[in-house]
């Protein structure tokens, strides 16, 4: 499934006279859609339909209106010219309680829509702009994007994001028999700070995301088999080796009489919350939901009854992880910066492989790649770093003048 474009359109929208397409906002819409139709032809187009604020220019050059688009895209379908399907947000269940795939509402062409398309915008008439890479959203609820202007390292992120995709789409990637189409990876910062820093979160999101693991094997990349590779306990790794230097040789989840699942899950509420309250309110939550997996609750529930308390199972992960205690329960905006340092890493080390002809599909710190590039993106994995990031100063790192992070 493609993503709508907002570097698309039709020039000359202003002249056209279409009924009940009444108001020059709305032909604007209009010429949009067509744009994007010719573009994508019969696929889904993937888009947001809720009902928000407008996309700022930064990611809007030509200021579509977002309920003047909607509002053309349910009168085309009323006009039977197009299909609207809704979207499942993220973290939606099932009625088993299992999490659904996450998917943005999207629209299908008709072949009517389409000979449309093609009357009414001529090749000449089509605008192109260079593709966005980069965007920030506002930390509320609503997660509105916030208006940036360059600097060095989101003009970074937007070269190196715009080599790494036009190379992947030079690829011919199957996921079970069907051809992903556009991969255009866009990486979502939030302004956790609230000053307009890039220093949080940064990682890319696309429905193929959602896949199993047994699914995700199925993938093949230009007929090729694929290998999938990972960072074990990718982000506490990362937090030892900024503050020793060199990752853990045995895994930071593993205890002694614990499932590993038990570490791995209390480890995620001490790297994303504020004291041992914090952590321990965020745990309890968590076994509180109805929603969670009976099979895993059951694994934490027996852990915190062998153990006597939910405070001494946060212990027990701190204790096992001293090295890196000062990196936890320094609240969810440390975690996202933790997260925007492992976003880093994986899309730097994608792109390194696409420099040297190796394909690899990025699933958060997953790497998806050729049987045959195996041992190339391995040796890259564990080799690379990104250099000249941002530095955020209430980083345990750079707080700490025993850090050794210039190891990497």
């Amino acid at each position: 499934m493609v993503r709508f474009s907002y570097e698309l359109i039709g020039w000359g929208y202003w002249d056209w006279s279409v009924p009940n397409v009444r108001t020059e906002k709305q032909r604007k819409a209009l010429s949009a859609i067509l744009a994007n139709v010719r573009e994508y032809k019969r696929q889904p187009i993937s888009l947001s339909l809720r009902n928000q604020r407008n996309r700022p220019s930064r990611y809007n050059y030509f200021r579509i209106g977002q309920k003047p688009l909607v509002a053309v895209l349910r009168r085309l379908e009323s006009d039977k010219l197009l299909k609207i399907t809704k979207g499942t947000p993220r973290f939606s269940r099932g009625p088993d309680g299992e999490f659904l795939p996450a998917n943005l509402s999207s629209f299908t062409a008709s072949q009517e829509l389409l000979d449309k398309a093609y009357d009414w915008v001529s090749d000449e008439e089509v605008i192109r702009l260079d593709p966005l890479y980069v965007e920030l959203r506002s930390n509320d609820k609503e997660e509105y994007l916030i208006q940036f202007e360059w600097d060095a390292y989101t003009e970074h992120v937007q070269k190196q994001m715009s080599e790494y995709c036009d190379y992947m789409n030079e690829q011919w990637i199957e996921i079970e028999g069907r051809p992903l189409g556009e991969l255009k990876l866009v990486r979502h910062f939030k302004d956790w700070a609230g000053d307009g820093s890039f220093l949080f979160g940064g990682r890319a999101w696309h429905p193929f995301m959602s896949l199993s693991k047994i699914q995700r094997r199925r993938f093949r990349i230009n007929g090729s088999r694929v290998a999938c590779l990972d960072y074990p306990a990718s982000v506490p790794n990362l937090l030892y080796r900024m503050m020793t230097g060199k990752r853990l040789a045995e895994d930071p989840y593993s205890i002694d009489g614990l499932d590993r699942f038990v570490g791995k899950q209390v480890m995620k509420f001490l790297m994303n919350t504020k004291g041992f309250q914090g952590a321990e309110q965020a745990l309890k939550n968590w076994l509180n939901d109805a929603g969670s997996c009976p099979k895993e609750t059951m694994m934490i529930f027996r852990a915190i009854e062998s153990l006597g308390s939910e405070r001494k199972l946060l212990e027990l992960v701190v204790a096992r992880n001293q090295p890196i205690k000062s990196c936890l329960m320094l609240g969810a905006a440390m975690g996202q910066h933790f997260q925007w340092l492992e976003a880093n890493l994986v899309f730097h080390v994608a792109h390194q492989l696409s420099l040297r002809g190796v394909p690899a599909i990025t699933v958060h710190d997953e790497f998806i790649v050729k049987e045959e590039d195996r041992e190339v993106a391995e040796m890259l994995m564990y080799s690379e770093w990104p250099k000249d990031l941002p530095v955020l100063a209430e980083a345990p790192w750079n707080r700490c003048c025993e850090t050794q992070s210039e190891g990497f």
